[in-house]
């Protein structure tokens, strides 16, 4: 039997889900017991737009900012995405693996 306390979600914002599918994703996975989801960067969007979407639609599942490109933001921007999506979620928010 698998541990889905254990297991993560990974949604790449490159795919060819829209948000509200990657939201709806997030869900499934948080009623099936995973740990966790990650989201990347991508041409979705800002990454922490798409996290925020996902803690309110969603209650237990960690949230996670997998891929970044901090080569082009600031750490001050950073920081406040991360600081706002904690603050959102309740506390579930985790910066990188």
């Amino acid at each position: 039997m698998i541990d889905t306390n254990r297991l993560a979600l990974g949604i790449h914002p490159n795919s060819v889900l829209s948000v509200a599918e990657m939201v709806e994703c997030a869900r499934l996975a948080e009623t099936k017991g995973f740990a966790a989801t990650w989201v990347a960067e991508g041409h979705r969007g800002d990454v922490f737009a798409l996290l925020s979407a996902l803690a309110m639609s969603t209650s237990k599942i960690r949230l996670g900012a997998g891929i970044l490109p901090v080569h082009v933001c600031s750490p001050w921007v950073v920081a406040m995405g991360a600081a706002a999506v904690d603050e959102i979620s309740g506390g579930r928010f985790m910066l990188g693996p």
